[in-house]
């Protein structure tokens, strides 16, 4: 029987509590965590915290600004009943911000994960199986990033009509070129282990090798660029918006709101001030959780 004052064998910490704990540690990952979690709240929310309708119009209570302009005596016409004023139209600023987050959100998850799902399957094909289906598929992200995504967008948009779903294909199917160049890289270098050998020798076919082998091992940086390309998306889908091609009126889009009030930026600069830090903070918010995704998944791409 061992002694009493024998020392214990130091406890083991799974991958997945190491990286939990590293998460927990990084600023970065925090703050943009935090901050993300907040606007999806609100957005969740929202008919919770303002009992206006984003839709509904009141023409004999136009441009009311936000309480604030009381307290700081620039105007006497703010109220709460209003708290962040009213559009040209009378329609509830708070209101519409609140519901704008959802569709912002809405927008740059579903087209990450359409043009995630597209860069994934061409960057472990291209990746694992390499020589004439690595060619393709290097031709085909080659000939993707020479297209210009902003005029492509507003040419397609323009033809088949800024409906969301229009809005949604258009930007998954032109943002997968990053994922599909990291997956393939990543892909590149898993497959030259042992355990991807030793699964080959045993028998497995090449699907059960890409999706139970190689697949696993390359999450970690494809998390970190399909937050850059949330984010990208959410940018592109403001521009589309503010450009008159993106999601239409009367849906209370943030880029949307940026192009109704641009008349009004010298006069009530509040109405572009809004919408523009709104969109500021959920871009900031999942570009620092991405920074800090990468410093704790992939410390080598620092």
């Amino acid at each position: 029987m061992a002694p009493a004052s024998a020392e214990r064998p130091p406890k083991t910490v799974s991958p997945m509590a190491e990286q939990m704990r590293r998460l927990r540690g990084n600023r970065n990952a925090m703050i943009g965590g935090g901050l993300l979690c907040l606007v999806l709240a609100l957005a969740l929310i929202g008919p919770l915290l303002t009992p206006h309708d984003p839709y509904v119009q009141n023409l004999t209570a136009r441009r009311i600004p936000p309480v604030w302009f009381d307290w700081l005596g620039w105007s006497d016409k703010s109220s709460w009943t209003h708290p962040l004023g009213t559009d040209g139209l009378g329609r509830d600023y708070l209101a519409r911000l609140l519901y704008g987050a959802r569709i912002s959100i809405l927008i740059g998850l579903t087209a990450t994960l359409v043009s995630g799902v597209i860069g994934t399957v061409l960057g472990l094909l291209g990746g694992y199986f390499g020589g004439r289906v690595d060619m393709v598929i290097s031709f085909l992200i080659t000939m993707r990033l020479s297209l210009p995504i902003s005029l492509v967008a507003l040419s397609v948009v323009a033809i088949f009509g800024g409906a969301l779903i229009n809005v949604v294909l258009v930007l998954g199917l032109l943002l997968w070129d990053r994922v599909a160049v990291v997956v393939r890289a990543a892909t590149q270098q898993v497959r030259e282990l042992d355990y991807v050998s030793s699964a080959w020798a045993v028998g497995f076919g090449h699907g059960y090798i890409l999706f139970r082998e190689v697949l696993p091992n390359v999450i970690n940086p494809l998390l970190v660029v399909l937050t850059i390309e949330m984010s990208h998306a959410i940018l592109l889908e403001a521009g589309l918006s503010f450009l008159g091609m993106g999601v239409q009126a009367p849906m209370p889009s943030w880029g949307l709101m940026l192009s109704e009030a641009k008349s009004e930026i010298f006069f009530n600069a509040w109405m572009v001030t809004l919408p523009g830090l709104a969109i500021f903070s959920l871009v900031l918010s999942i570009n620092l959780l991405g920074d800090g995704l990468r410093d704790v998944l992939t410390p080598e791409g620092r």
